[in-house]
């Protein structure tokens, strides 16, 4: 059996709870290009919360929104994989029996914004943001890979972000399913196909 997944739809007053990022903030975030217009009323699916969530701590932190809005999509992706590794982050026929280990990539796979091509996550724990304004995720912040990652970059982490508890706060403020199943058995979903819509 195979599966279509439909993501489900959030205000702009859920997003606000679950992304931590007032409407009046979404507004600008939105007015200033860095989230995308929407006709109407605003949407959010959970690719959409995972970047706003992003974007609205980095603010915070004083981040230049920016260079945040550059590594969002990718963030966004690690944050959805954590979000999604939780079986009640999904709605419809989920067998048991079905790896969620192997339920989150196909998600991803399926519904991600940056297309089936580009929709490989990393699912480390952690975003981290070197002086030199690139990025890399990793499981651990201690070990040798981390400080072989820091010897390359010259030193300087800037800032960490950690993805895991974003995805596990993320699924837990938004107080019902991400995602929506739907069984479907016959051949599976070429790699051009995407996710449907809800309605």
């Amino acid at each position: 059996m195979f599966f279509d997944f439909f993501l489900e739809h959030f205000d702009s007053n859920e997003a606000e709870r679950i992304a931590d990022v007032s409407r009046v903030n979404q507004r600008n975030l939105r007015r200033h290009g860095y989230l995308p217009p929407q006709q109407g009323h605003a949407v959010y699916k959970l690719f959409d919360l995972g970047a706003l969530g992003f974007i609205g701590a980095m603010a915070a932190r004083g981040v230049e929104i920016g260079l945040a809005k550059r590594f969002a999509p990718w963030v966004a992706q690690g944050v959805a994989f954590h979000a999604l590794s939780h079986d009640d982050a999904y709605a419809g026929p989920v067998s048991l029996d079905y790896d969620l280990g192997l339920q989150a990539p196909a998600v991803l796979r399926q519904c991600s914004p940056l297309g089936p091509d580009r929709s490989r996550v990393i699912p480390a724990r952690f975003w981290i943001s070197w002086a030199d304004n690139t990025a890399s995720w990793l499981q651990r912040l201690d070990g040798e890979l981390f400080d072989q990652e820091q010897a390359k970059k010259g030193g300087g982490v800037v800032l960490v972000f950690d993805q895991k508890e974003a995805g596990d706060a993320l699924r837990q403020r938004a107080g019902r399913p991400l995602v929506r199943v739907s069984g479907m058995s016959g051949v599976p979903h070429s790699k051009n196909h995407f996710a449907k819509e809800t309605v």
